[in-house]
This record gives C-alpha cells, sequence and structure tokens, in this order.
C-alpha cells in the first residue's frame, strides 16, 4: 500500500476534503436513524424539518465527496500510467524483451484499474464507518449490554474475515499470474492467426491445451474467490441474524427494557447491518488492490532497476558529416532460440565508413539483428565500445547515437501520425514518397495520418519505408526489407532505391539473403555461429560470378 500512499500524498487536501464530506454524510445518516427512531414515538414538524434537511445534507456531501475521489482516482490513474509509459519508453529494448509485452500492458490496465476501482470505493466506505461509528455509540448510549454483545458479533466476524481473507489473497496472487498468462495467449490469437490459421495442429494445440488451460484456471481461481466471498458475506450475516434472534426472543430478560425500548433497539441494530454488510463486502476489493499493488511496485522496481539515462530535454545535432563508424570488441550474449545454451555475438571489429553500401549475410541465428540492435545503440554491448567518429558512445550519448539510424526491423510497427515531423516535410514529400513505393492509389495523407495502414506485409513496409525517407537519418538499417516485396519492387529497391541513398550521401546496412543483387553492395559482412566470417566481399563476388 505504501506504493499506492506514495501517489496519494501529492493531492492530500483532496483526500482530506472527500474524507471529511464523507464523514460528515455518515453523521447526517446516522442522524436520520436517531431522527426517525424519535419521531415513531412522538412525531412533531421540528422532527420533520430536521428529517428533510439531513436528507438534503447526506445527498449533497455524498455526492461531493464522490466527485471529489472520482477526478482523484483518475488523476492517479494518469499518472500511474505516464510513469509506467515513460519508464518503459526508457528502459533497454532487452530489458522489454525480457519482461514480457503482456506483463506492462496487464500492470497498464488490470492493476491500474483495480487500483482507480478501489478508490472510487472510499466516500462509501467512510460513509459507512462514519454511520457505524456514531450508531454504535449512540446504541452503546441506549444500552451498554446490547453494544457489547454486537462488539462480540464484530469481533467473531473479523475472526472469520481474517480466516479466508487471508486464502482469498493467496488465490488472487496466483489469480493475477493466470492474468499475465491469459494477455500473453489473447496478444498471440491475433499476432500469430496467419500461423494459426495455416498450421491446424499448431492451432488445435494452441486453443485446447495453451488458450483453453490458462482459461480454464482462470475460471477456477475466479469460481474459488466467488465461493469464499459468498462464505465471507453469509457466514456474516448468519451470525447476525443469530444475535438479531437472541434479541428478539431474550432481549428483553437479557437487558430488561420495555417492548417500546427494545424495538427502537431493533431498529437500530438491523439499521446497523446495511453499513456492517457494505464495509465487509469491500474486503475482497482491499485483497485485491493489495495485490495489485504489490504487483506494480514489483514492476515497477524491475522497470527502474536498469533504465536508460533519462532523455535529455535537447538532444545535440546529429553529425551528418560523419566518417567512421567502429566497433571495438565488442561482444553480448543471449538466450538462443535455436539451443538452450546462451548464444554469444562476438567479439566484434568492425569499421564502417560514411556513405558505404553494406550487406549483411548469414544463416538463420547467426547473430545479425542482434548485431544490427547493438549497431543502433539498441543493445548495449556486455564488453567492447562503439565509436562514431572517435567518440565512444556511452550511455550519456546512447540517445544521441541512435538518433543517426532509420531502422526497419523484421516485426516492424508502421506509426500512422506523421505530426511529429514538421509540417513542410510532411506536405512537400509525403505524397512524393508514397508515389516512389507505389503505394498513393491505396494510402494518402489525411490530417497528418495515413489514411490506410491495414495493408499486405509488402505494402505496409513500403509505408515504413516513407517514414523511414521522411524522417532523413543518416544511416539506414534494413532487416530482410525485401523479403516481402514481389521480384519486380525487390529489384527497384536494390537497384534504385538503394543506390538512391547511396548518392545523397547515406550510409545504408541491409540484412538480405538476396545473393542475386550482391554486387551492388560496396562491403559484404558475413556472420557465422557469432563470429565475422573470414570470407571477404571480393570471394563472394568470385563465387557468385563463377556460379
Amino acid at each position: 500500500m505504501k506504493f499506492l500512499l506514495s501517489f496519494l500524498r501529492q493531492r492530500w487536501y483532496v483526500i482530506i476534503l472527500a474524507a471529511l464530506s464523507s464523514t460528515i454524510a455518515g453523521l447526517a445518516g446516522a442522524g436520520l436513524m436517531a431522527t426517525t427512531t424519535q419521531a415513531l414515538s412522538s412525531p412533531s414538524t421540528d422532527l420533520q424539518k430536521r428529517f428533510v434537511g439531513l436528507i438534503l445534507a447526506t445527498v449533497l456531501l455524498r455526492v461531493l465527496s464522490q466527485l471529489l475521489l472520482t477526478n482523484l482516482s483518475q488523476r492517479v490513474v494518469f499518472d500511474l500510467r505516464m510513469l509506467f509509459c515513460r519508464l518503459t519508453l526508457n528502459i533497454p529494448l532487452r530489458r522489454i524483451e525480457d519482461l514480457g509485452t503482456f506483463r506492462i500492458l496487464s500492470g497498464l490496465t488490470d492493476d491500474i484499474g483495480t487500483l482507480s476501482d478501489a478508490l472510487m470505493s472510499i466516500p462509501n466506505a467512510i460513509t459507512m464507518a462514519a454511520v457505524l461509528f456514531v450508531s454504535l455509540s449512540y446504541l452503546c448510549w441506549l444500552t451498554w449490554k446490547i453494544f457489547l454483545l454486537v462488539l462480540l458479533y464484530a469481533l467473531l466476524v473479523f475472526l472469520l474475515q481474517t480466516a479466508l481473507g487471508y486464502r482469498m489473497r493467496r488465490i488472487f496472487t496466483r489469480a493475477r499470474g493466470t492474468s499475465d498468462t491469459l494477455m500473453d495467449h489473447f496478444m498471440t490469437l491475433t499476432t500469430g492467426a496467419k500461423e494459426l490459421k495455416t498450421t491446424r495442429h499448431l492451432r488445435e494445440y494452441f486453443y485446447s491445451s495453451l488458450l483453453r488451460n490458462a482459461a480454464r484456471d482462470a475460471r477456477n481461481l475466479s469460481v474459488r474467490i466467488g465461493t469464499l466471498g459468498v462464505f465471507r458475506s453469509v457466514g456474516s450475516t448468519l451470525l447476525f441474524f443469530s444475535g438479531l434472534g437472541m434479541l428478539v426472543f431474550r432481549g428483553r430478560a437479557f437487558t430488561g427494557l420495555s417492548s417500546t425500548a427494545l424495538a427502537a433497539v431493533l431498529m437500530l441494530v438491523i439499521y446497523l447491518l446495511a453499513p456492517f454488510e457494505g464495509l465487509i463486502g469491500l474486503l475482497p476489493m482491499i485483497d485485491r488492490t493489495r495485490v495489485a499493488t504489490e504487483n506494480l511496485q514489483r514492476l515497477m522496481g524491475e522497470l527502474t532497476s536498469i533504465t536508460d539515462v533519462e532523455s535529455p530535454k535537447e538532444v545535440p545535432p546529429l553529425v551528418e558529416e560523419w566518417k567512421t563508424l567502429e566497433l571495438r570488441g565488442v561482444k553480448t550474449s543471449y538466450k538462443s532460440e535455436f539451443s538452450t545454451a546462451d548464444f554469444t555475438l562476438g567479439p566484434i571489429d568492425l569499421t564502417i565508413e560514411r556513405g558505404q553500401l553494406i550487406f549483411l549475410v548469414g544463416g538463420n541465428g547467426s547473430g545479425k539483428s542482434t548485431l544490427a540492435k547493438l549497431l543502433t545503440g539498441l543493445y548495449t554491448p556486455e564488453e567492447g565500445e562503439i565509436l562514431l567518429d572517435g567518440k565512444v558512445i556511452d550511455d550519456a550519448a546512447r540517445e544521441w547515437y541512435r538518433q543517426h539510424f532509420a531502422v526497419i526491423f523484421a516485426d516492424f510497427h508502421v506509426f500512422p501520425d506523421l505530426r511529429w515531423l514538421e509540417e513542410t516535410v510532411l506536405l512537400e514529400r509525403a505524397r512524393y514518397y508514397l508515389q516512389k513505393m507505389q503505394i498513393d492509389h491505396k494510402v494518402s495523407i489525411v490530417d497528418g495520418r495515413f489514411s490506410a495502414t491495414a495493408l499486405s506485409s509488402g505494402q505496409r513496409k513500403r509505408l515504413a519505408l516513407v517514414t523511414a525517407y521522411l524522417s532523413d537519418r543518416p544511416v539506414y538499417l534494413f532487416d530482410e526489407w525485401a523479403s516481402d516485396q514481389d521480384p519486380r519492387f525487390k529489384k527497384i529497391f536494390y537497384t534504385e532505391l538503394l543506390p538512391e541513398l547511396k548518392r545523397r550521401g547515406r550510409t545504408v546496412i541491409a540484412i538480405t539473403h538476396d545473393d542475386q543483387f550482391f554486387s551492388i553492395a560496396d562491403e559484404i559482412i558475413k556472420l557465422q555461429d557469432g563470429k565475422l566470417s573470414e570470407e571477404s566481399t571480393a570471394n563472394f563476388m568470385w563465387r557468385l560470378t563463377s556460379s
């Protein structure tokens, strides 16, 4: 709960005002009960006016407290979401890959949503607590014997709720983990739709064994939570009516009150049931909130454990006329998708000259994409260093260094909104590049956005290339960009688009398997088992021309 309190502390005055409003509303509600009791025995005009005034006070104050807490809860939700989004933007790419997208999404949706619901329930909780306090005080004034009996009942309920609540918290924790798994499978339904539809056995296994099992676990845990919640509520109600029955049948002998006085006391006790059950009903939400805050605190700890240096407000100008980009002894390790052992890339010693057109080749799992992420500053080398014109790229310079690259990876994403670009650039060049990519008949620029992104994979890559052209960076890196293009446009990409970038003084690094176009490259870099191959560009050319 300390995690949540750290956000609420910033707006303590709103909480105090809402708490005061809810407390006074609760006192007014308890006053209604006392007024009603008096009016039953001796009705009068003054009591009628007081009754109306207390009703208005109760309603208006509850509305005020609810509005205050609604505004506060949404501000806290906003602050939390912005904090986690900022941390996610600052965290190294590899850390995001290790955490898993589904965990971050679950935190932003499920956990923060739970906190919002909990904050919205505060006014009712305070109001009901105030009603209980005043009503119990009034009951003690009427008859201390029944007051002690009610306290005994409250103690029994507390013990029951504590015993069941401990089990519920454990189930909530398990359910939260199951929710992460289910979120991951839901994401797979869309991201892996093509593979699932074209591979029947995979689809049936995914649905029957993975998705169904996770959904069943979530259902079973929810049923267990609901069952324990029912026992919580029913147990409290059973204890209440047992005590009420004892008062009805043994009350006069136990307290010595007259029938009229006992009836008034019984009415007050029955009135206590609603706020008491209301507070009991909030206990599962408190348990869920505790689990949500613990999960958010744990997630924030993981997000902040290793973060990039905070992005400077102003990034120094890019070095357009840079001369050399060097990798000296660069090395990193990661879990390989082709083996249970860790895969080591490097040490890599490489020098790239400005204006070169370089092809990066190698078999699957050779480390090409990892080397691309190191080159672009998305991964931090475990050993070695990267230098741009002799300047070592450390943590402080990494954000500046990354801005030199326009990158389209194999798992690219197209951002349809282009308003982050300068308006003049957008208007003068966007339509030209759409036409150059031969997709202007399907996509246009409307209100600073691409009019459509639901295109074929090859067309979406062309759209991503339009954005890369518009960003106009000194270095372009393409990861198997032409793999989804038809033969005609693939030829255009290699023989027209890449040479044009080179003529503009841009450096181009292309990961490719299209050996029929190797002849246009200035240099071919081959990776094999995480190491640079000794096979030179000349050997590649000789092998191609002699085959």
